[in-house]
């Protein structure tokens, strides 16, 4: 249950959870986190959703103590999200907050459960949104710029989510709000380790391009051979998928997934190297990493997610 004080003082704390039981009220979908009701008790708005026994994937992950998922269980997380993100955006809405704590888990499968569509947007006219909102830390660079984005907004977060399953930790960090949405808008995106398989390591770089517009849809990657294929591994296998292979997407074009996977690859790789030639050329005036964020960085251990700096 999630209780707001219907006088908290800030009346968008409750505009948004009025508008999260409206969203929630008529989303069905096995990746989604079910919507019970909601009441109004003396003080506050309350809403009931499915219990989800496994807690949420923040935890999840805080509780492995240092040990590793399987890479068959990231694919099956990554597959399971992209159903739960495609099915919202085919009914025209964007999450706008992915990240670990947003995502829960129920079962002895841990089936994911994508929740907390308190600041999630309705964008029926097809049209791109301009609002900033989100945990800074997982929003994509078009978001932080005020311009305006579409549902590919959340595969960006997407992608900190997948970075953040193998690394307990997030791909930008830094010391202050304003240092941090610098070197997501401007800066490159940590690598994952290259003991992650390659095709994840594809994955995670195709959710992770700067520029929106090369970036894939969630319907894109459902319909990649590359996907297909994890979900059979994983028997996450459906209806929805089946839909999504052969799709008319720019990805899900008849045999062309690897095909695809490299076109994006080969996109974010030029972007990033002209990102990092623009960084060297400046190196003699501006520093990319001031001495204290060095440190900071270099000595954080890389299984803890609570280490970030900016962490909502």
């Amino acid at each position: 249950m999630k209780q707001t004080p219907i006088n908290s003082g800030d009346p968008g704390d409750l505009t948004n959870k009025l508008k999260e039981c409206q969203v929630m009220k008529r989303l069905r979908h096995n990746n989604i986190c079910r919507f019970k009701m909601n009441f109004n008790s003396p003080t506050d708005l309350c809403m009931i959703f499915e219990y989800c026994d496994r807690g949420d994937l923040e935890n999840y992950l805080k509780n492995q103590k240092g040990f590793m998922l399987s890479d068959q269980r990231i694919k099956k997380f990554i597959v399971e999200i992209l159903l739960a993100l495609e099915y919202l955006h085919s009914q025209s809405i964007i999450h706008r907050d992915v990240k670990p704590s947003n995502i829960f888990l129920k079962g002895k499968d841990y089936t994911i459960q994508l929740g907390d569509f308190g600041i999630a947007a309705q964008n029926d006219t097809g049209l791109r949104v301009v609002e900033n909102v989100g945990t800074l830390a997982y929003q994509a660079p078009e978001v932080l710029e005020g311009t305006d984005y579409d549902t590919r907004a959340d595969i960006w977060s997407l992608g900190c989510v997948v970075y953040n399953m193998f690394s307990y930790d997030i791909p930008f960090s830094a010391l202050s709000e304003e240092r941090l949405v610098e070197k997501i808008r401007f800066f490159p995106h940590r690598q994952l380790d290259t003991k992650v398989p390659q095709e994840l390591r594809d994955l995670y770089e195709i959710c992770m391009n700067k520029d929106y517009k090369k970036r894939p849809t969630a319907a894109d990657l459902l319909g990649l051979d590359l996907i297909q294929k994890w979900a059979k591994e994983t028997n996450c296998m459906n209806h929805q998928l089946l839909k999504c292979k052969g799709g008319a997407g720019p990805l899900g074009n008849k045999n062309k997934g690897q095909e695809a996977i490299d076109h994006y690859i080969a996109a974010t790789k030029s972007a990033l190297a002209e990102i990092q030639s623009k960084q060297s050329a400046g190196k003699s005036t501006n520093q990319a990493t001031s001495p204290n964020e060095s440190k900071l960085t270099n000595s954080r251990d890389p299984r803890r997610t609570n280490q970030s700096v900016i962490h909502q």
